[in-house]
């Protein structure tokens, strides 16, 4: 399995971003990427509407033989940046500073962390106020989101990702402003 795959399941872990009904997805996602292990076959056999304490009681394990690394909140807001300017360079629709306003959703996740989850935290501050159309800090919003969507791709299964991460463009704080 490529070391990206693994990574991209450690930082949407990292972050909370899979639901308890979702990781059979991701479980079938990593057997098809070479990953191997009785307990990850058995939460990729999982329904999607398995049990919350069914999922968990072999999440741990399953996620462990397929080599998932644990990652740091910090390192897991990169990674997300890094799949969503990856969406957006192979074609996916690219909005008013999506990356921002999808990361900045994330500030509030574990006590407001660090790195790039903490710069569009800020940066998101400035993007819908009229007042600040013109400014310096609007500015700065440009450049993050210019410097983000150049971030490298990540080596790992396009349909992986899009199970991982995609779905939080779509959350209420990530959409146009009305």
């Amino acid at each position: 399995m490529r070391a990206d795959n693994a990574l991209a399941v450690g930082a949407a872990r990292a972050l909370g971003l899979v639901r308890s009904d979702d990781w059979p997805l991701i479980a079938a996602h990593l057997l098809a990427e070479g990953a191997d292990g009785p307990d990850l076959a058995e939460l990729a056999s999982m329904s999607r509407g398995a049990s919350g304490w069914a999922v968990d009681r072999v999440l741990e394990s399953a996620l462990a033989e397929a080599g998932i690394p644990s990652v740091e909140v910090e390192r897991a807001g990169e990674v997300v940046a890094r799949s969503l300017a990856q969406a957006i360079r192979r074609g996916g629709k690219s909005r008013d500073h999506v990356i921002i306003r999808a990361l900045a959703e994330l500030g509030p996740y574990d006590g407001y962390p660090g790195g790039v989850i903490a710069e569009a935290y800020y940066a998101s501050e400035w993007l819908d106020c009229e007042c600040h159309r013109v400014s310096a800090e609007r500015d700065a919003a440009h450049e993050l989101e210019t410097r983000l969507e150049a971030l490298p791709d990540l080596d790992a299964n396009d349909a992986l990702i899009q199970a991982l991460f995609l779905h939080i463009v779509e959350s209420p704080g990530a959409a146009e402003p009305p």
